[in-house]
């Protein structure tokens, strides 16, 4: 078969692959739509468009499990392969965006691209850093900064991008919510539960979540208040709502918690009424009082000296 032919039947693949996915998986199909929209939407000085969707590629390159695939595929030209790949996602994003005009400087981007599709390889998997240092109160945080932490170094800048004006940062805010939702979809087992909850009190463990939330936050904040000093009330209902959405997902999690269960069930549906809920506000502190109430219930039914 024709060296070409190959290409064209694995692009071909590829494309199929994602539709697939993300046919399948909603919550990705969705997760994926708002990320294309902040790609399309997003409106920066011209000179920093190509470096921003070099992240995309990055993620992608990082992401990947299919190198020994392809070295059976493709032999000697695996590398090759990946080349193409990076260069076909870079491509889309500048296509896509309405504010990107092409200029000659575009083409140093392109070099960075091929330096880093031939010359990265295995550093993904010597670079993590072990995140020690946060307290046991925040060890959903540890357990997925520690698997993601490339991916979170190179997302952490995307998303302060989103400070740049009020419609970018609706949608990074809604890129946000993806990974949150993610950080407390496992339930340790009921052993650690007992062991951590006779250290810690859930109002504690709540307490130090939020504060951490908001410091990781907290550059953005600041980043959109200089950025648009007279549109600073959005981003006061901003921090609002991100905190809502975070306390119905980590109180979701206890409140219906069972050691038989590894996963937190967290369907699409989930998914938007928390962000209805977090919309309108007052609902959401009610619904956050009752699942404290149902998680303390649920905590002392395991725990038998819970920490208050």
């Amino acid at each position: 078969m024709s060296f070409f032919l190959l290409i064209y039947i694995h692009i071909k693949f590829r494309i199929r692959q994602i539709f697939r996915t993300l046919t399948l998986n909603t919550k990705a199909g969705f997760s994926f739509f708002i990320f294309i929209m902040i790609m399309m939407m997003v409106k920066l000085p011209l000179d920093y468009f190509p470096l921003l969707f070099l992240f995309p590629v990055f993620l992608f390159h990082l992401g990947r499990r299919d190198v020994y695939f392809l070295k059976k595929i493709f032999y000697k030209n695996w590398r090759f392969i990946i080349l193409i790949e990076n260069l076909i996602i870079w491509g889309f994003f500048t296509m896509i965006n309405i504010n990107y005009k092409y200029d000659y400087k575009s083409l140093i981007y392109i070099f960075i691209v091929l330096f880093f599709s031939f010359f990265i390889g295995s550093a993904k998997k010597k670079f993590m850093l072990k995140w020690g240092s946060l307290p046991n109160s925040l060890f959903e945080w540890k357990s997925y900064l520690r698997r993601n932490t490339i991916l979170i170094l190179l997302c952490y800048p995307l998303v302060l991008t989103s400070a740049y004006e009020s419609s970018t940062l609706i949608f990074g805010g809604l890129f946000i919510l993806d990974p949150v939702s993610h950080l407390f979809k496992y339930n340790e087992s009921k052993e650690m539960l007992e062991m951590y909850f006779t250290r810690i009190s859930f109002k504690e463990k709540l307490k130090n979540n939020i504060i951490f939330f908001n410091l990781v936050l907290a550059p953005l904040y600041i980043l959109f208040i200089v950025l648009n000093i007279s549109s600073f009330y959005i981003v006061l209902y901003y921090i609002v709502f991100m905190n809502l959405y975070y306390l119905l997902t980590i109180t979701r999690k206890y409140s219906l918690y069972s050691h038989h269960n590894e996963v937190t069930d967290y369907y699409m549906g989930t998914y938007f009424e928390n962000l209805i809920l977090a919309m309108t506000v007052v609902p959401a502190v009610f619904s956050i009082r009752k699942n404290i109430e149902l998680s303390n219930q649920k905590i002392k039914s395991y725990v038998r000296n819970p920490k208050y």
